[in-house]
């Protein structure tokens, strides 16, 4: 599977939930793009990690609008910045102009895009990224709304430490006293079949439990277990306000959920995000549900620990056809969560 995040931002309480974060970036209701909220990382370093297995080449897009900027002159003041275990490989930024650059770190200026941007205004950026020491011609892009705006030459070195590789990514603030707004965002690498490169300006639509599924096995914070997707229907979670339960090894809660509302034309990627915690010590297992022409589907394994965290995930095709999701298939299919061990 290449498709490792997909994010609008809709469903989360608090961006902790999910990610490491660095500052205080903030949800915001107020400008966004689609659905109800985008990231707001304001001033500096105020932004989102996102951590992943080792790759060479990473793909990532993501709706921009920049509200103010200063001048970005190091890795450390790009608003897109790219980390082996820690330490930096190169990162996006954008100068006074609002034109893209590219710096490896600490301070070496890759490029500069010819254009540049406008204030207050929203763009789908997507950007390649390869780390090595020679990349070959295409192997570094910036794209602006399916146009190239800028492509490293051929022979640049975007590696900074002794590895080829990055398994981390910040996004969000920088160190200049720039104040940005992110939707919409997808990030994969190349490792599946599909999915496995630039993707195009696309967006990210959250849906919501709307009925009873097929099963409903969990006990519910109102003391049975009759209509339970009313505990778990608010656009973010409420913690332990409502809530569903078991420690039934095999137990599954699965839910109905609205529809699309509107025909696609393309579902690169369908997620089911589980906000769970355990209540007591040792070990408890879940797995995400989905549930297709009267068979269930599961997504891997997760742990979840003592505190409330979000746990994704991402079908990228619908595993009854194992073609990709249409609208209709999504607006038949149930999610849910089940208890793994």
């Amino acid at each position: 599977m290449s498709l490792l995040l997909i994010e609008g931002w809709d469903s989360l309480s608090a961006l902790n939930r999910k990610y490491a974060i660095v500052g205080t970036p903030t949800l915001s209701s107020i400008i966004k793009r689609n659905g109800t909220r985008s990231l707001y990382a304001a001033s500096a370093y105020h932004s989102i990690t996102f951590s992943f297995s080792d790759v060479s080449t990473l793909y990532i897009g993501f709706a921009l609008y920049p509200y103010t900027i200063s001048s970005t002159t190091s890795f450390t003041s790009c608003f897109l910045r790219f980390y082996d275990s820690g330490t930096g490989q190169c990162g996006v930024g954008l100068d006074s102009s609002l034109k893209f650059v590219v710096y490896r770190h600490l301070s070496t200026l890759l490029d500069t895009s010819i254009l540049g941007l406008s204030t207050s205004t929203w763009n789908y950026i997507e950007v390649k990224v390869t780390i090595s020491d020679s990349i070959s011609l295409g192997d570094f892009q910036i794209k602006v709304n399916g146009s190239t705006w800028l492509n490293l030459a051929a022979t640049t070195d975007t590696k900074n430490t002794a590895n080829n590789t990055i398994n981390s990514l910040q996004i969000g603030g920088n160190s200049s006293a720039g104040n940005l707004y992110i939707d919409d965002l997808y990030i994969l690498n190349t490792s599946g079949s599909k999915n496995n490169t630039f993707l195009g300006d696309v967006k990210v639509k959250t849906l919501y439990p709307n009925g009873n599924g097929n099963v409903s096995q969990f006990d519910g914070s109102d003391g049975n277990q009759v209509d339970n997707y009313l505990l778990v229907d608010e656009a973010q979670d409420d913690s332990d306000t409502t809530y569903i339960e078991s420690d039934v090894v095999s137990e599954l809660d699965q839910f109905t959920f609205e529809d699309l509302g509107e025909t696609p034309d393309t579902i690169y990627g369908v997620g089911a995000r589980l906000v769970a915690k355990k209540t007591n010590s040792g070990t408890r297992d879940g797995r995400a549900s989905c549930r297709r022409l009267s068979t269930n589907y599961e997504g891997d394994t997760f742990n979840p620990s003592t505190d409330y965290e979000a746990h994704d995930y991402i079908w990228e095709d619908d595993p009854s056809t194992t073609s990709a999701w249409t609208g209709t298939g999504l607006n038949a299919a149930e999610f849910g969560i089940k208890v793994q061990a």
